[in-house]
């Protein structure tokens, strides 16, 4: 009798990388708390938590994520099939930016930058 070997689970993180097969769906879910001089930032009308993916070495963007209207610190990124379908299989990087036009001021902090993203072939 053939034994079938199983998929990895989909998406997962191997070390610091994340990982998926292509035209998987999912959705993934991030805690992000930020500190200014050591006290937690409290988000507000006007900032905006940004998620850009790219193709490495390249100013070409696949996907960008913005949440608006912050009511938490849980972002949860939902990967459609329309959204999963524009990562064909290769690596890719991503990186998060915080926006706050609190103030009347602009500010913006990348809290996370060259993450690496890893999409598989399942055959």
């Amino acid at each position: 009798m053939a034994k079938i070997e199983p998929a990895l689970p989909s998406p997962r993180l191997v070390g610091n990388v994340l990982k998926w097969y292509y035209g998987d769906t999912f959705s993934i879910n991030w805690t992000i708390t930020l500190k200014r001089d050591g006290v937690p930032i409290i988000f507000g009308e006007g900032d905006q938590i940004v998620f850009s993916f790219y193709i490495p070495n390249s100013p070409k963007c696949v996907q960008v994520f913005t949440f608006d209207n912050i009511t938490s610190n849980l972002f949860t990124l939902n990967f459609t099939s329309d959204i999963s379908k524009k990562f064909i299989p290769g690596k890719y990087v991503y990186d998060i930016k915080y926006i706050s036009t609190a103030a009347d001021t602009m500010e913006v902090k990348t809290i996370g930058s060259f993450n690496c993203i890893e999409v598989e072939r399942c055959h």
